[in-house]
């Protein structure tokens, strides 16, 4: 059963570039980058629940996202 959404992941090209148009889209901030070396990415978290994620190497999961299907939602938890 459905009962809350946690947090909006979106995938995009630059994370700082991205960063910086949803805080000033939506005057919220986020935290500093996380790094994930396992998956290869970088992200950002906002106290509403949405989540910028960034590939830091070709060929990363969200590298591949983005490659196909451009900037955009990546996960809704």
């Amino acid at each position: 059963m459905f009962e809350a959404i946690d947090r909006i992941v979106v995938a995009v090209k630059d994370l700082d570039k991205a960063k910086e148009f949803f805080s000033d889209l939506l005057e919220i901030d986020f935290d500093e980058p996380l790094i994930d070396e396992e998956f290869d990415m970088r992200a950002v978290y906002s106290l509403l629940g949405l989540e910028l994620v960034d590939s830091t190497a070709p060929g990363s999961v969200i590298d591949k996202y983005v490659q196909a299907k451009g900037e955009g939602v990546f996960r809704v938890v």
